[in-house]
């Protein structure tokens, strides 16, 4: 009996493999399209369900960090996310720049923490006698911070691989990827997984922003993010 119930609440709630993360909402606006006819929380909600819809089509499983217009903090969203334990988390985001000339997506990972020998941050609270003889006052909290750090370290490497080869599928559907770098956003922290920060193109260029306000621009950028997600999210491959 108790098999038939895992089986069936396995069935009933399968492994979250994508998470979708529409930036801004609510109050927090985000960009603003030249023609000011539409601000990037509106636009990341739009691509959201769009990634949504496809994923569907190629038998994905996904959650989204919000499918209507509030406001979110940050580590609501990358705490939502490491509750799902999905394979991946994609925040989605439209760009904008000082001079309003720039083009192209941009895709961010995040900052790699190098974690130091353990040896060296036992010495932050004495000597490794002393610490051990503390019954468990610092040395979890110490030990805890290593492994946080080794973790966020580990997280940076696959998001670097994952933003790479999701971008060589962007270029190949004949999108101009901008750049691929690190990027030190509080949202990509805490997820638990591979995370990036998508920026789908630079909605403030008067020539950029026609293209992106296109609903088949728009679809046609769901969908290749969705065929990348379904082969690059499949596997469980959870981090820290």
């Amino acid at each position: 009996m108790s098999y038939l119930f895992l089986l069936l609440f396995s069935l009933l709630n399968p492994p979250v493999q994508v998470v979708l993360d529409p930036g801004h909402g609510g109050s927090n606006l985000g960009a603003r399209s030249h023609d000011k006819s539409v601000y990037e929380k509106d636009l990341t909600l739009d691509l959201a369900k769009r990634i949504s819809t496809h994923l569907d089509s190629l038998g994905i499983t996904y959650r989204l960090t919000r499918s209507s217009d509030r406001y979110l903090t940050l580590l609501n969203r990358s705490t939502m996310a490491k509750g799902w334990k999905p394979n991946c988390f994609v925040s989605l985001h439209f760009n904008a720049s000082q001079l309003h000339n720039r083009q192209g997506v941009e895709i961010f990972y995040p900052e790699e923490s190098h974690a130091p020998a353990l040896e060296e941050i036992t010495k932050l609270a004495g000597t490794g006698r002393d610490l051990m003889a503390q019954k468990g006052s610092v040395r979890p909290l110490i030990v805890g911070s290593y492994l946080n750090t080794l973790g966020k370290s580990i997280s940076s490497s696959g998001s670097r691989v994952f933003a790479k080869k999701l971008a060589w599928r962007l270029l190949a559907d004949g999108f101009k990827v901008r750049s691929i770098k690190k990027g030190d956003y509080d949202v990509l922290v805490g997820t638990g997984t591979k995370a990036i920060l998508f920026e789908g193109g630079f909605i403030d260029n008067p020539r950029e922003s026609i293209t992106m306000l296109r609903e088949a621009t728009r679809d046609r950028m769901a969908a290749s993010l969705a065929r990348g997600l379904a082969i690059l999210c499949r596997s469980s491959n959870q981090l820290y």
